[in-house]
């Protein structure tokens, strides 16, 4: 593990490691260059990830570790007991499913085609 945070902090946290991203440029592609490794490992690549673990046993590992001992089972129990559950109607469900399913086939005029083909080879039969 070289990083664990939310995706707003990852582009300084390596920054600061001293690997700034390209402008202009997908960030989740740059941090895949730049973690990848190619088989067999040479020294350079063993060392640049070895770098990172290390950065992050330092850096990340501490913080992570003291959120961790702040959230209690306790509190998450209270949390999920608290939880209420929402009921709805069989009416409200079917309609929602209906709904997502003309969406669906709206976005996918292929998948409406091979329903009519289908429907009418059934038929047929």
């Amino acid at each position: 593990m070289v990083f664990q945070g939310t995706a707003m902090r990852c582009q300084k946290y390596f920054e600061r490691l001293g690997c700034p991203l390209a402008p202009f440029k997908n960030p989740a592609d740059s941090f895949m260059k730049l973690l990848s490794i190619s088989y067999p490992k040479t020294e350079e690549e063993t060392e640049k990830i070895e770098s990172f673990v290390i950065a992050y046993m330092t850096m990340n590992q501490p913080r992570v570790l003291q959120e961790r001992r702040e959230i209690s089972f306790d509190d998450l129990t209270e949390a999920i007991e608290r939880h209420q559950t929402v009921k709805v109607s069989l009416c409200k469900q079917f309609w929602s499913l209906l709904g997502r399913n003309y969406i669906g086939l709206v976005r996918n005029p292929a998948s409406l085609i091979g329903r009519i083909v289908i429907s009418v080879f059934v038929a047929g039969s």
